[in-house]
């Protein structure tokens, strides 16, 4: 079970917060750590709004991770 977890665990990190950062990192002015953050705080779903995707783009794909997150 501790290896079907961390398998999980990584993937899920992955697909879920460094791919999209690195996409949020490409088109928007942020640096990598100011992505990582915006897509930490969406998929948590706090939202403090300090961070916004400004870029038509980068708001749909913000809308779908947490879309695929939920499903996750």
């Amino acid at each position: 079970m501790g290896v079907t977890f961390a398998l999980f665990t990584v993937i899920g990190l992955g697909v879920f917060v460094i791919i999209p950062a690195a996409i949020f990192y490409s088109l928007e002015d942020w640096t990598y750590g100011e992505a990582l953050y915006c897509c930490f705080i969406t998929i948590l779903t706090i939202g403090y709004a300090d961070f916004v995707p400004g870029k038509f783009i980068c708001r749909i794909l913000r809308m779908q991770v947490v879309y695929v997150v939920e499903l996750y």
